[in-house]
């Protein structure tokens, strides 16, 4: 069965690896039906379906052209040649196309198993239709290999390359094919065909990992109804447990869930140190921070210590040191979870000497960045370092890094590192992530060039620019959902380009997750000290307005608003968790005059300060029962 090349390359059979056993029939994967998807006549766009540990994408028209499990790439080119996609309905899990061709439509359904790395794809004609679903399935296994060894048995085929050791990727198709065929494929690895001509639904499942899992993993992925409604349920707003919106506008609140899956799926199926962009580790994990996903924000550090060299962050403005970017992660997963641990690591490592260096090879921009991410993290260490730890933090931004005198002739100094220029990359960070004690409203300055959409959205919202910011969050959110050309690429419910949907990391969607929490939402939460702060500011033209699981450590809450006329009535309810934190809540209404405040029915005074058409009015509230925060205004 092997190509002509198959010697010269290692692409051999190998007897001793071993078969997948023959299972029964798997259930038909019906519509399990789902709250978050788009319907719609396929394009040339590109899809990507994701789980924790699976991902597949590929094109509308024609099918899955990568899949992923664990961190690999293991599978391409998918083909049942049954013809094109003429419709199709994606969700972030599960995708379903309808495909013409010469013998009718067949119905398929990809499902990325949400908690395994298996995929799972369903070919089945049409109720009434007598012509077969499926005559021949074609893949291409472990694409690049060039050492790769297989077996064929009945109902599948196992693969190992030997670059992955003991890792096998293994091929069951039900019913069993009546044969197998295996060659070479053009530029590595395995095309596999199997023949199968079956009337009935045809079902293949991938799945990949250390061969003794592989069988239990398969055994698990067989139950693919389940895994169906699980992959449903994890995307349907009443069942999610991190941030959630209600706002009534079902594109919106559709694509935040959307956004939401996509980061929280995008680090599990990552390769650490290969191929990772630390701009996309950071943001994932910024965005998992928004939502209260500590995991994935975790996840998403690890990814980002692994790697190893700073890069040019056109959204920040510069070049950025990954090392300060992981301190700053770390720093606020402590902030917003309660976890030290991550920044206590980075303590230790600022201790060890890894300050010295920095200062060493920073420029002003690098060292400006330093000296941020050294005061997040005596912000999150406040409760967890002695004081001379925090107050050594604090300064050591201040001293300069070894540069380079700047200027000509005699009197060329060495420059001390900016904070403050409006394009630095420290600058926008402060701008944009504020402080531990509130929401900051310094603007972050002008975009610039390449500056991605989402944050230029955030930067109007903490510019005060509210309606602006919210308009353009909203555009890019919506943009994104349908696959429209975000940033050079349509891909629907992925806000990246098209060639990075199946990167490490999802720094698109974690963006515009932050944007909301923190534009927004002014979201600024101090598990440590057990405060949560917001100062929402929330569009003119909106009048109703909730969120759901606000997180601050081990509380959840929910914020909702009403307007009524003059009256704006914000609701806090806390949802659970055993101490109660402090908030300190700042709204900020439209109007430019405070006739009245009540809290909790009773009246109130309370400090307003106005600016740009809006009154900003500062509360602190023990959240140890429903909160109500009533504002007329003028």
């Amino acid at each position: 069965m092997p190509g002509a090349g198959g010697a010269r390359r290692g692409i051999r059979p190998d007897p001793g690896l071993g078969t997948p056993a023959a299972r029964t029939a798997p259930p038909v994967l019906e519509d399990a039906g789902t709250a978050v998807a788009v319907a719609a006549p396929s394009g040339p766009g590109r899809f990507l379906v994701a789980g924790v540990h699976a991902a597949a994408g590929g094109t509308e028209r024609h099918g899955v052209e990568a899949v992923r499990l664990g961190a690999r790439l293991v599978a391409g080119a998918v083909d049942a040649h049954t013809g094109d996609g003429v419709n199709v309905l994606t969700s972030p899990g599960l995708l379903r196309r309808e495909l013409a061709g010469p013998r009718g439509v067949t119905l398929e359904t990809v499902l990325a198993l949400p908690t395994l790395p298996a995929v799972a794809m369903q070919w089945m004609a049409p109720p009434g239709a007598s012509a077969p679903a499926v005559q021949d399935l074609s893949i291409h296994i472990l694409p690049g290999a060039a050492d790769a060894r297989y077996a064929v048995g009945e109902a599948g085929l196992r693969a190992a390359d030997g670059a992955h050791g003991d890792d096998v990727v293994e091929v069951c198709v039900h019913p069993a094919p009546r044969a197998w065929s295996a060659h070479e494929a053009e530029g590595g690895g395995l095309r596999v065909t199997a023949a199968v001509g079956s009337e009935g639904p045809v079902t293949l499942v991938l799945a990949a990992g250390p061969a003794h899992r592989v069988e239990t993993t398969l055994t698990t992925a067989w139950t693919l109804g389940a895994h169906a409604v699980r992959a449903v349920r994890d995307a349907d707003p009443r069942h999610v447990r991190t941030l959630a919106l209600a706002t009534g506008v079902p594109g919106v609140d559709q694509a935040w869930v959307w956004a939401t899956s996509r980061v929280r799926t995008a680090v599990g199926w990552a390769t650490p140190g290969a191929g990772v962009r630390p701009e996309d580790a950071f943001w994932t994990g910024i965005g998992a921070l928004a939502i209260g996903d500590g995991e994935t924000a975790a996840a998403a550090l690890g990814l980002l210590e692994k790697c190893a060299v700073p890069e040019a962050d056109p959204g920040l403005g510069g070049l950025v040191p990954t090392a300060a970017l992981a301190t700053v992660l770390a720093a606020r997963i402590a902030l917003a979870i309660g976890d030290v641990a991550p920044a206590l690591r980075h303590l230790r490592r600022v201790r060890a000497g890894g300050l010295d260096t920095a200062r060493q090879l920073s420029d002003r921009g690098g060292w400006a960045v330093w000296a941020f991410a050294l005061d997040s993290l005596a912000d999150a260490l406040h409760h967890a370092a002695d004081l001379e730890t925090l107050s050594t933090l604090r300064s050591a931004g201040t001293a300069p890094p070894t540069l380079d005198p700047v200027g000509d002739g005699p009197a060329r100094l060495p420059m001390l590192p900016s904070a403050t220029a409006p394009s630095s990359a420290a600058y926008r960070l402060r701008a944009l992530l504020g402080g531990p004690g509130g929401a900051s409203h310094t603007s972050p300055g002008p975009g610039g060039q390449g500056i991605r959409p989402g944050l230029a959205a955030w930067s109007a919202l903490v510019s005060s620019r509210a309606d602006e910011g919210y308009a353009a969050w909203r555009g890019v959110l919506g943009e994104g959902l349908r696959g429209g050309p975000v940033e050079g690429g349509g891909c629907r419910g992925a806000w990246d380009p098209v060639n990075d949907v199946l990167r490490a990391g999802a720094p698109g969607a974690g963006i515009l997750l932050a944007t909301l929490a923190h534009g927004v939402l002014g979201l600024a939460p101090d598990a440590p000290a057990g405060r949560l702060g917001l100062a929402p500011t929330l569009p003119t033209d909106g009048d109703t307005f909730e969120v759901r699981n606000v997180r601050v450590g081990d509380v959840r809450a929910t914020l909702e608003y009403h307007r009524d006329g003059p009256t704006h009535r914000f609701v806090l309810t806390p949802l659970e968790g055993r101490v109660p934190p402090m908030v300190v809540f700042e709204p900020a209404v439209a109007g430019s005059r405070v006739r009245a405040v009540r809290v909790d029915g009773q009246a109130a005074e309370l400090d307003a300060v106005e600016a740009g058409g809006r009154t900003r009015v500062r509360a602190q509230l023990p959240l140890d029962g429903v909160r109500v925060l009533e504002i007329d205004c003028d």
